[in-house]
């Protein structure tokens, strides 16, 4: 499974000013569920709508429910979790120079940064050195 809601908590709540986007892991929240409620635990002072979830799968077909590449569907669902109510905008590098690619990057672009955060959807469990 890769995402489960008992695996999350909603720790107190730090703000920041100028927080304009995180970095979270797209591993099951099994595993991550501790780092991403840290995370998150961190609330931008600015009020916004919109969430860029930027991801690059590592399969070449969705690889939860057919439909979803899990390098985007654990932070979608945790960022669900933690902000009710928010418009999200998938950015999937790996269809760079495509017209499915350039649609989605064209409404991004078109967001206003002050009522946008971004997320980079990232793996830390490689076990790189």
């Amino acid at each position: 499974m890769w995402f489960d809601k008992k695996h999350l908590k909603k720790e107190k709540t730090i703000k920041i000013n100028n927080l304009h986007g995180y970095v979270l892991p797209h591993a099951g929240t099994a595993y991550t569920g501790h780092i991403m409620s840290h995370t998150l635990r961190f609330k931008p002072t600015k009020t916004f709508t919109n969430i860029v979830i930027i991801y690059y799968p590592v399969h070449n077909t969705p690889n939860v429910n057919n439909k979803y590449y899990h390098e985007y569907f654990v932070p979608f669902k945790t960022l669900q979790f933690y902000f009710k109510k928010k418009k999200y905008f998938p950015l999937n590098l790996k269809t760079q120079g495509t017209e499915p690619f350039n649609k989605q990057l064209e409404k991004i672009k078109s967001l206003k940064l002050k009522d946008t955060i971004y997320v980079v959807s990232a793996d830390f469990s490689h076990f790189l050195p």
